[in-house]
């Protein structure tokens, strides 16, 4: 393996770190530390019930406001999010294997 081609995985690898910590916030295996006694347990993913919060200016008070996105919409939108990391991450994967 060439130079290149090692800054070139080092650097997938970090994005791919990255996308699995970014999909650890909206779900986890149940079964990650119980698979160390037996490596043949399934994946097991349950949500962490995730609740989208906006972070803006206030533009009266000064400083930052917090305001909870309504659950319904939020829903939805962890959901794209969830795809859309699960999507990256199966081709930065595919790209690094293909190295």
């Amino acid at each position: 393996m060439n130079k290149e081609k090692l800054k070139e995985a080092n650097r997938l690898n970090k994005l791919i770190e990255e996308h699995e910590q970014a999909l650890n916030c909206f779900e986890f295996d149940t079964n990650y530390y119980a698979r160390d006694e037996d490596p043949n347990l399934p994946i097991a993913l349950e949500s962490t019930n995730p609740i989208l919060i906006i972070e803006h200016d206030d533009p009266f008070e000064g400083g930052r406001e917090q305001q909870r996105i309504p659950m319904v919409l939020s829903d939805s939108l962890i959901n794209l999010i969830k795809d859309s990391i699960k999507g990256n991450l199966e081709k930065l994967k595919d790209e690094f294997q293909n190295l």
